[in-house]
């Protein structure tokens, strides 16, 4: 599967990063082995960790107020991070490939000078 999606493999990884699906120590160990480029990696890492950190220095700075763990993952912050998730999958969804393959490729029209 990660050789078909290789051409959308970032948003993937950015949506594993940012959803709090699955344990970061676990995509750490299993990137390797479906051989996810470091660039790729490294990228999506760098900007797939910085929600679940926000939430993390939100709880931080609140922490004399915190009498349970709901004060800190309360459901619009679980809500907050699968919808920046899902937002990282919006470019791999075909009518959104096909309009930005329509931009992207448009080459310029040629001015002709006789």
């Amino acid at each position: 599967m990660v050789e078909k999606n290789r051409a959308n493999l970032w948003n993937y990884f950015v949506f594993i990063r940012i959803s709090p699906l699955l344990p970061n120590w676990f995509v750490n160990l299993a990137s390797p082995i479906f051989s996810i480029p470091f660039h790729v990696f490294f990228i999506g890492t760098f900007i797939g960790v910085i929600p679940q950190s926000f939430i993390a220095v939100k709880a931080g700075l609140t922490i004399q107020d915190i009498e349970s763990v709901s004060d800190v993952l309360d459901i619009k912050a679980l809500a907050s991070l699968f919808l920046l998730a899902f937002l990282a999958l919006i470019p791999t969804l075909k009518p959104v490939q096909n309009f930005l393959n329509r931009v992207l490729n448009r080459e310029e029209p040629s001015i002709k000078v006789e």
